[in-house]
């Protein structure tokens, strides 16, 4: 009983504000289109319906209260189910619901509503499913995907898994509606994925898993998806071997071998498997390709030390051994050395300022004096 007294609390409330918004005239229309399609023979025409539907969505534009606008599409679609010759009318009528649901959204999106944003975006790609004549017809996968990107940036508090489960199963259907885009929409539906691994580890892990793959499947020179899955792999062990990705990574390189991210992403990977040599290669591309970035020139420093310094490691475990010149293999690896110093030379010509850099850079000259 007393669920049923908070609930009529609230219709009661929206009801006061709907008053305040849309005016009293309103209402009253609003109450005769209830009481008709409530009459047992006006309630059999499509006229009635329509009529309805025409009162709330008038109710919309004015207060832009979400029930309205559901309210509009339902009476619509059963006004033209019943009577097919009032179709013109019934698509007049959803053209203007939907753009003003459009615009909503835009509107409620700036003001950082996201959820009730979500919410207009959704219903106008609801609505458009009732009509063909829309000039949004074309857009409405954008407008699906959108309404999906809007429910995973509003989910967290106490709604956060059940927004993440809307934005996953709406962005799923956008994809499936035949949305496209650069492959953002395969980011938006892993971190949503992601982000829902704690209610459900090894599902979330595996389905952000495969929407990771799904999308560099697709679209195999986003640096974005590619740096995702290397993190996924190296962040989540047991998910599968870095090494796997070596195949996934050269190809999206051969096929876009100037961008100069995709050669970071390479860099990246072939560090985390410990392959030196092949981590140098690419973030000394990535250098070549980013001139004036700090990551690639201090990034192929730090390779190229690190491979220095491994066999260092290696050389001080054979220094007992007779037939090792341990000075004249030393000077062999300070050549190793050498070669980061202009990279870390450059680096800290970009970023100055940057205490690490500046230590990095006095070590390794006075290792090489």
């Amino acid at each position: 009983m007393h669920r049923i007294l908070l609930i009529l609390a609230a219709v009661m409330c929206v009801a006061k504000v709907g008053a305040q918004e849309i005016g009293a005239k309103q209402m009253k229309a609003l109450a005769k289109a209830d009481a008709a399609i409530e009459h047992p023979q006006k309630s059999l025409k499509g006229e009635t319906w329509l009529k309805h539907g025409e009162v709330y969505v008038e109710a919309y534009v004015k207060a832009h209260n979400i029930e309205h606008a559901k309210s509009a599409e339902g009476s619509l679609s059963k006004a033209i189910s019943i009577d097919s010759s009032l179709e013109k009318s019934v698509v007049e009528h959803l053209t203007t619901l939907i753009d003003e649901l459009v615009k909503e959204s835009q509107r409620l999106n700036k003001e950082g509503k996201y959820c009730e944003a979500a919410e207009c975006s959704e219903m106008a790609y609801r609505t458009l499913s009732t009509t063909s004549a829309h000039q949004l017809k074309s857009e409405a996968p954008s407008i699906l995907a959108e309404a999906g990107t809007l429910y995973l940036v509003a989910a967290e508090g106490d709604n956060r898994d059940e927004l993440l489960s809307k934005a996953e199963t709406i962005l799923t259907e956008a994809i499936e509606a035949g949305y496209k885009d650069n492959g953002g929409i395969y980011l938006n539906l892993f971190n949503c994925y992601y982000s829902h691994r704690f209610t459900d580890r090894e599902m979330y892990l595996e389905h952000a898993k495969q929407t990771l793959h799904k999308g560099v499947e697709l679209y195999p020179t986003h640096h974005l998806i590619i740096a995702r899955l290397i993190e996924l792999y190296h962040v989540e062990k047991g998910i599968g071997k870095l090494s796997d990705l070596c195949s996934i990574v050269n190809r999206s390189v051969e096929m876009s071998p100037n961008n100069a991210e995709l050669w970071r992403n390479r860099g990246l990977l072939y560090g985390e498997i410990q392959n030196y040599d092949e981590a140098i290669a690419s973030y000394s591309k990535y250098a070549e390709l980013a001139p004036d970035s700090f990551e690639a020139n201090y990034g192929t420093a730090c390779f190229i030390i690190t491979k220095a310094n491994k066999l260092i490691e290696e050389l001080n475990k054979r220094i007992l051994n007779p037939y090792i010149d341990y000075n004249a293999e030393v000077a062999k690896i300070n050549k190793i050395y050498a070669e980061a110093l202009p990279y870390m030379e450059r680096a800290h010509e970009l970023n100055p300022h940057d205490k690490t850099t500046s230590d990095d850079l006095s070590a390794l000259r006075e290792r090489l004096k």
